[in-house]
């Protein structure tokens, strides 16, 4: 059974694996990022660019889309869509009824979401948080460096800017990244207001979710739903190194910040924030917190 942390993202790991990941950072490796031959780069040509994706609002709210190759491991074609996602899928998963906007729609939460722009990006993982080259085929465990590792790529690809009727303007929206694989994990939502830096977030989904039971729907609406400020339903408490600590009320819509964990029986197993992201409900709670936290996150007028 895989054991999932409140905030983000899903895992099978134990908190003494968390522990291994430890390294710092080279400090060269993370000056060079901005320079040429850099461990992050996109292509100079997007994949696709819809240059009138209009006026961003809940029912058209801008994404661009991230798919990470690792330079050195081209067998791990992310945009091989035998293996992984195609171009043509992905442009699919944005009409109204396709797998990214299905729970929205089904829900009756108002949000739609709009592809605004594809693109591909390169990287390499650090030596020190990928000393077996095996590991290298993984992006880093969302937790201790690795989450480190993930942060910085964020801020490093996180669209800045995207075209509207041919003209560049600052990006409001949600960045999705599309990867091969996540290290015992297989999604991550960071809040659209990351706790710490306040930054923009993110979600990262790894090739998993088109396995046989073909989640895709469920795991893209589970880490939105992060991103849009939800916890899982079962706990208050984060998993840290070494213990557990309380998350602030705050950081955790619609959760009782008193009860330091919730029960997570079967029956739970059908809303959107259970741990195992296999679920399709939201409840009302949830409903009016991701509407008030998409105008916040995406930059909309208030009512």
């Amino acid at each position: 059974m895989k054991i999932f942390p409140v905030f983000g993202w899903r895992t099978v790991a134990s908190l003494a694996g968390l522990t291994a990941l430890v390294a710092l950072f080279p400090l060269g490796w993370a000056r060079g990022l901005e320079q040429s031959g850099s461990a992050l780069a996109c292509d100079g040509e997007p994949l696709f660019e819809n240059r009138a994706p209009g006026v961003p609002a809940l029912d058209n709210l801008p994404v661009v889309v991230h798919v990470l190759q690792h330079r050195d491991l081209p067998e791990d074609d992310v945009l091989d869509g035998r293996k992984a996602f195609s171009l043509e899928a992905i442009k699919g998963y944005f009409e109204s009824g396709g797998t990214f906007n299905k729970i929205w729609s089904e829900q009756h939460t108002g949000l739609r979401f709009t592809l605004a722009r594809v693109e591909r990006c390169r990287y390499r993982i650090p030596h020190t948080l990928a000393p077996n080259p095996d590991d290298q085929h993984d992006i880093p465990q969302p937790g201790g460096a690795g989450l480190d590792w993930i942060n910085r790529a964020m801020d490093h690809f996180n669209a800045k800017t995207y075209s509207v009727d041919d003209a560049a303007k600052p990006f409001p929206g949600l960045d999705v990244y599309l990867v091969w694989s996540l290290r015992n994990a297989s999604g991550y939502g960071a809040r659209f207001a990351r706790a710490g830096d306040g930054k923009r977030g993110s979600i990262w989904v790894d090739k998993e979710c088109l396995g046989d039971t073909n989640h895709c729907d469920r795991e893209f609406a589970h880490e939105v739903g992060h991103f849009l400020g939800l916890c899982h339903i079962c706990m208050t408490v984060e998993a840290i190194q070494g213990g557990e600590k309380r998350i602030p009320p705050a950081r955790c819509e619609c959760l009782d910040p008193h009860t330091p964990r919730k029960d997570c029986s079967s029956k739970h197993t059908k809303c959107v924030m259970h741990p195992l992201a296999d679920g399709s409900d939201f409840s009302s709670c949830e409903k009016l917190a991701v509407v008030k936290n998409a105008r916040l996150a995406f930059k909309l007028p208030s009512q």
